[in-house]
This record gives C-alpha cells, sequence and structure tokens, in this order.
C-alpha cells in the first residue's frame, strides 16, 4: 500500500463533484479534464487544485458548491494532507477563494 498520492488518484476523486447547475461531473465538462486546470501534490501529500469556472456569471452559490465538493472530495483521501482549492474565471474567484481555504466555514 503507497501512502504517495499521485494525480491520478486526486482525477479519479474529482469524478464525483457534478456541476448542480447542470448536473454533469466536471470532469466531463469541456476538454481534457474538465473544469480542471491544475492538480499539485507537495511531498507531504499536500493538495492544490485549481479549475475555472463555466462562466464569469455562474451564480456564486453554485460555484461555492463546486470548490466545497472538490476540497471534501481530496479531503476524504486518506492519503491527502491539506487541501487547497482554486476556482478562476468567475467575477467573484477571490471572495469564493477565500471563503473555501479559510480555517473557518
Amino acid at each position: 500500500m503507497s501512502s504517495t498520492l499521485a494525480v491520478d488518484d486526486v482525477l479519479e476523486a474529482l469524478c464525483e463533484v457534478v456541476d448542480p447547475e447542470v448536473n454533469v461531473p466536471i470532469i466531463e465538462m469541456g476538454e481534457g479534464n474538465g473544469l480542471i486546470d491544475e492538480v499539485t501534490i507537495s511531498d507531504d501529500n499536500s493538495v492544490e487544485v485549481k479549475y475555472h469556472a463555466t462562466t464569469p456569471y455562474c451564480p456564486p452559490v453554485f460555484a461555492l458548491q463546486i470548490s466545497m465538493d472538490i476540497k471534501r472530495s481530496v479531503e476524504k483521501m486518506k492519503e491527502s494532507g491539506s487541501v487547497k482549492v482554486i476556482v478562476s474565471g468567475h467575477s467573484m474567484s477571490q471572495q469564493i477563494n477565500e471563503k473555501i481555504n479559510s480555517n473557518t466555514d
């Protein structure tokens, strides 16, 4: 049993994250890995997931929900360390990123 986390493992976990507005897994939206732009894993298995919103004015509640679902999906992986989620391309990206990555809910 390996304690090293791989990008493919994270992408597999993200298959369960669904865009609540269109009910499609975010990994299947668009090309390549869908809305996921980058997954970075550090030596201590801390994970950073960067993704983009479907539109700049996607309802903020949906963008926040997707960010929270990404974070929870990766945190459920027993190998993962801390998890940071960064959304880009949304009119409220900064506020969503601050909310999702703060230590308080």
